[in-house]
């Protein structure tokens, strides 16, 4: 809360004080513990105050059946308990159904994981001179990058320093050695 909400945090405080029936003849006392609570519920948003203080209202009883004021830390946690059921009835409902890749080869990355091996090269010009044994893991763009929803969704809202054809370029020079690390060609 601000100062701004300070008003309409009196409103709830005293609407508070009438719930249970809290009475005094001193106005000043009572206007010292509003701001008491207005200090301690301060760090909170006016509308969490306010949902714990419906709460309280309803459901504040002692262990002897009798309503009685909450003190401020009572409050506090209640308006903490409220803020987090409103966020969460700001955040959108769940998945009905499980999360579908439109393209599962690539898993919507648009790139294709793949391994340099005989019959199958990267295209590298060092590769095809090593012997018939040697791999390495590489990527490939994957063909779906232009009707991808997803690839292109995520391209376009980034961050990422490269385009995809920046990306190609700046790893086309980069090769995989075969015990691990990357060297520049």
């Amino acid at each position: 809360m601000t100062d701004t909400d300070r008003d309409a945090f009196a409103q709830c405080y005293n609407g508070m004080l009438i719930a249970f029936r809290v009475s005094s003849d001193d106005p000043i006392r009572l206007h010292g513990e509003l701001e008491v609570y207005f200090r301690a519920l301060r760090d909170l948003p006016l509308d969490a105050v306010q949902a714990a203080a419906e709460g309280l209202q309803r459901a504040h009883v002692g262990a002897d059946g009798r309503s009685f004021f909450p003190t401020a830390p009572q409050w506090h946690k209640a308006a903490e308990a409220a803020q987090v059921a409103l966020l969460r009835k700001m955040l959108s409902p769940a998945r009905e159904e499980p999360w579908h890749y439109e393209d599962p080869d690539c898993g919507d990355t648009g790139w294709l994981e793949r391994v340099c091996q005989v019959g199958a090269r990267c295209g590298c010009e060092s590769c095809s001179k090593r012997p018939g044994d040697w791999t390495h893991p590489y990527v490939a763009p994957c063909s779906c990058r232009a009707t991808n929803h997803t690839y292109r969704r995520r391209r376009d809202l980034g961050p990422s320093p490269y385009t995809p054809d920046e990306a190609e370029k700046a790893t086309a020079n980069v090769r995989r050695r075969g015990r691990g690390g990357f060297r520049h060609a």
